[in-house]
């Protein structure tokens, strides 16, 4: 009420639209799927009293379902939006809502520079090459190494932080080339959820790619602070 007199003292119009197509709440199901299986975002489901990730794989019945995929390669069907009292899963919007709580609209999670639909501030800003991401991990091996060259005695060098960062690169280095055919080119494209303050990348599922190395990925990456 205050804001209609206010405008009409002031002689402005404003215009709302509470249902934009590109906000999630208000997006149609066949979008809001789609959008997932093009991004490949993975998105939290409890299965067994475990929570799992999931990959949105097909779009169904004019988008009322959609086909997910755990990791380990099994397959579900999962309502988009609604109440689903006869699987115990979310729908698609609350799992979405869930795992990427900082998700309002579509374009965050298909144009990674913008930002509420608006052109960021940043457009110019140069993008974190992988090279230039994994240098420190890779530092840091070489560090290890020279610290101990003969993985001598565990007293020597922390035997099990040289280990993991030797199995995350070379997992990351016969990863590499499937991440940048699929158009992952740089650390700002995979996938990402805000923990805390902080950002955690997660390596996308890949074609080829099995769970344990994608996981390995993701590890070796996380490691980036």
């Amino acid at each position: 009420m205050f804001a209609c007199h206010l405008t009409s003292t002031l002689g402005i119009k404003v215009s709302w639209n509470p249902f934009h197509p590109d906000w999630i709440a208000s997006a149609t199901n066949i979008d809001l799927a789609q959008a997932m299986i093009t991004t490949q975002h993975l998105v939290h489901i409890q299965h067994t009293d475990e929570w799992k990730r999931t990959q949105t794989m097909e779009v169904l019945a004019e988008g009322k379902l959609v086909t997910m995929r755990f990791e380990g390669g099994d397959t579900f069907m999962m309502k988009t939006e609604g109440q689903d009292t006869t699987t115990g899963y979310l729908t698609l919007r609350e799992a979405i809502k869930r795992t990427l709580p900082t998700l309002v609209r579509i374009s965050q999670l298909t144009e990674p520079d913008h930002i509420y639909g608006v052109e960021s501030r940043e457009k110019g800003r140069k993008k974190i090459g992988w090279a230039q991401a994994v240098y420190p991990l890779r530092d840091r091996l070489q560090q290890l190494k020279e610290a101990n060259p003969h993985s001598g005695r565990k007293e020597d060098t922390p035997e099990d932080e040289l280990t993991d960062l030797r199995n995350g690169e070379q997992a990351f280095m016969a990863v590499r080339p499937k991440l940048i055919r699929a158009g992952y080119t740089t650390l700002d494209s995979i996938p990402r959820i805000q923990k805390g303050n902080g950002v955690r990348f997660y390596c996308p599922p890949l074609k080829g790619v099995d769970s344990k190395t994608q996981e390995s990925v993701t590890r070796w990456i996380q490691k980036l602070h």
